[in-house]
């Protein structure tokens, strides 16, 4: 029998591990993913991905696929909830961060897009109405499919990911690397 607790654990193993395993397969480091004992569901977890442009802000283009990947990562966590089954998460908090993100991500994208500068600091939600806001809502429905679609092709490593992070409340890159590689020819 799974109590509340174990079923919590599963659902933000897979979100973790979806968010891990996209980033990997998109050439984004991963510092470690951690599942600690904690909030009122009998856990929280959080994942240390390193989300930056590595390719530097001088290049737009560079910086755009960048971005991209980076819509991809944040929509990753729920996507792979989804697939997994699990559907009306309790942890509805963690995806309306990962939405955030994800919409901060691609106005920024959207303004690269739209030949205008990326703004300094942390990335801005443009306001409903604005074109930007449209644009990003765009962008997000354009990274949605091509996240399922390589979650759906690395779901065997999703599901090893989310298993181990399990048992070992904790995983390196190195160990993440390991466990998705494990089962690829």
């Amino acid at each position: 029998m799974t109590n509340k607790h174990t079923g919590d654990r599963r659902l933000i193993a897979y979100r973790e591990a979806g968010h891990a395993v996209v980033a990997r397969k998109l050439g984004i480091a991963v510092t470690n993913i951690t599942m600690i004992p904690g909030d009122s569901y009998g856990v929280a977890a959080h994942a240390h991905i390193e989300l930056v442009a590595k390719r530097g802000y001088g290049d737009p283009a560079a910086l755009a696929q960048e971005l991209y990947a980076n819509v991809m990562v944040a929509v990753a966590g729920a996507a792979a909830q989804s697939v997994a089954g699990y559907s009306g998460s309790i942890h509805d908090d963690a995806h309306a961060k990962d939405r955030n993100s994800a919409l901060s991500y691609a106005a920024t994208l959207a303004r690269i897009e739209a030949g205008l500068p990326a703004l300094p600091g942390p990335p801005q939600v443009p306001e409903r109405g604005d074109p930007l806001h449209t644009a990003s809502v765009n962008i997000l429905a354009r990274a949605l499919p091509e996240t399922m679609a390589l979650l759906n092709d690395n779901w065997h490593a999703v599901m090893r990911v989310a298993s181990e992070l399990i048992k070992r409340d904790r995983l390196s890159q190195a160990v993440l690397d390991q466990i998705i590689a494990h089962g690829q020819r």
